[in-house]
């Protein structure tokens, strides 16, 4: 049993067992670097596709909200102009709603001095508005007129005297002491209906006016005067 056969049996063994546990280390070491490349590969391709659809993720809604940014100043933009086009409309609404006021006021006007319907008024004054010029200059627009008259014009004068306070004190004033130079001697008017006049006048300082009173001379006739609370005429 222990011949030299028996020996070189035993050899051969020790031989092919001794290369076999060379090979199997070798198998391991090859199988583990193609699992780890294999595994690198993936995580590579996994990591660019996750890449890419989370880039693609954030520059949609990059995208969404320019688009709503620039809708939201569309609309902006679109409101201003619309909200400027109705002040505009508005504007001119206004306007014109004035001038057919006025236009309906000078009817009414006209109608009553030469109207069928208009009734006999002797000369007068018919309106008084007074408005403030640079210190103490004051501009004033009256209207002269008569209804239902003749054929006949009537000139005239027209002056003011106006009441008032002066240093804790009652003053009156004539229209020498408003006006001087020319004009002093009172506005000239001619008329058959009526006549729009204008001019001004200056008040002494610390004066305070409360009363205004206007004084049409005709050249034939009798004067005829029209007296105004000064708050009620002056604007």
């Amino acid at each position: 049993m222990d011949g030299p056969e028996h020996h070189r049996e035993s050899d051969r063994g020790t031989h092919a067992l001794t290369g076999v546990g060379r090979v199997q280390p070798l198998v391991w070491v090859i199988g583990t670097v193609l699992l780890i490349a294999l595994a690198a590969a993936a995580g590579f391709f996994l990591t660019r596709n996750s890449g890419a659809s989370l880039g693609g993720f954030s520059r949609a809604p990059s995208n969404n909200v320019q688009t709503l940014q620039q809708a939201l100043a569309t609309a902006q933009k679109s409101d201003e102009v619309s909200r400027a086009a109705n002040a505009k409309l508005q504007d001119e609404l206004a306007k014109r709603d004035a001038e057919i006021a006025t236009l309906k006021d000078d009817l009414a006007f006209y109608e009553r001095f030469v109207g069928t319907s208009a009734q006999r008024q002797p000369l007068g004054v018919e309106t008084l508005k007074l408005t403030r010029g640079v210190g103490q200059v004051w501009q004033f627009a009256a209207v002269v007129a008569r209804s239902n008259a003749s054929n006949n014009e009537v000139a005239g004068r027209l002056s003011f005297a106006i009441e008032g306070t002066q240093n804790g004190n009652l003053k009156k004033l004539a229209w020498s002491d408003l006006r001087q130079g020319a004009g002093s001697d009172g506005v000239p008017f001619s008329l058959k209906y009526f006549q729009r006049l204008s001019g001004d006048f200056v008040l002494p300082a610390n004066f305070t006016p409360t009363r205004i009173t206007a004084r049409l001379v005709p050249t034939q006739g009798q004067p005829v005067e029209a007296s105004f609370a000064w708050k009620d005429v002056a604007l």
